[in-house]
């Protein structure tokens, strides 16, 4: 929406400048025609908001699957020193597919990643979430490799993926709809506001009526059959 909302600005002040800052007659030679200037406009509002969609969906014709992702979602408090420099920012994004159209996927992944232009150190890629009552943990993915027992090594990164872990649709849900979920990514704590989770709460509702579109014919000749 932060997007969305720039564009409308720029496109007011643009129109303010081209109707104060040159002369009629040569206005009418140079300057682009009110309606073009519209559709323009329009195109680039529809790109911005495009990119700031909550869930965006698409099918694969050639492959036959289809591929859900969330928008990226901020993960708050997170400290990591970078010597005198700007940490960046960290974020996870909700990735999954599956074959067919408007399927249903039965595992999702929780893909961490940072931006930022500066280096920046985790003690490893162990991901722990405290959600709700219960504590979900993945194991950094170096200990399952061949001679990975010891960790002694940083991640080093500036942007990129950090990690992917694996969750279940039910523990999908409860990431999205339970009032306060924190947690750590290699040594730094991060904490994920329930306004921040609104994709995932998007996202599993949606899913949510794909499966109830889809047991609705089979309780229907159920029903029928008796």
């Amino acid at each position: 929406m932060a997007d969305c909302f720039t564009l409308s600005i720029l496109f007011f002040l643009f129109r303010s400048h081209t109707a104060a800052g040159q002369p009629n007659a040569y206005q009418t030679k140079t300057a682009m025609s009110p309606l073009r200037f519209v559709v323009l406009f329009v195109f680039l509002l529809a790109a911005g908001c495009a990119s700031s969609e909550p869930v965006r969906v698409s099918y694969s014709d050639g492959a036959g699957e289809t591929t859900y992702a969330t928008s990226l979602i901020r993960l708050q408090d997170m400290n990591v020193q970078s010597g005198l420099s700007s940490p960046g920012r960290f974020y996870v994004q909700v990735q999954a597919g599956c074959t067919g159209r408007e399927c249903v996927p039965s595992t999702y992944t929780l893909r961490f990643l940072r931006k930022g232009q500066k280096e920046v150190r985790l003690a490893s890629q162990e991901v722990s979430m405290t959600v709700g009552d219960e504590t979900i943990e993945w194991q950094d993915p170096r200990m399952t490799q061949p001679g990975g027992s010891a960790l002694d090594d940083p991640i080093r990164l500036r942007s990129g993926t950090v990690c992917t872990v694996q969750v279940s649709g039910g523990q999908l849900a409860t990431i999205g709809s339970v009032r306060s979920v924190s947690g750590q990514l290699g040594n730094a704590d991060f904490t994920l506001s329930y306004d921040g989770r609104a994709p995932i709460r998007q996202l599993a509702a949606r899913l949510d009526r794909l499966e109830e579109d889809a047991s609705a014919p089979d309780a229907a000749e159920g029903q029928s059959g008796r």
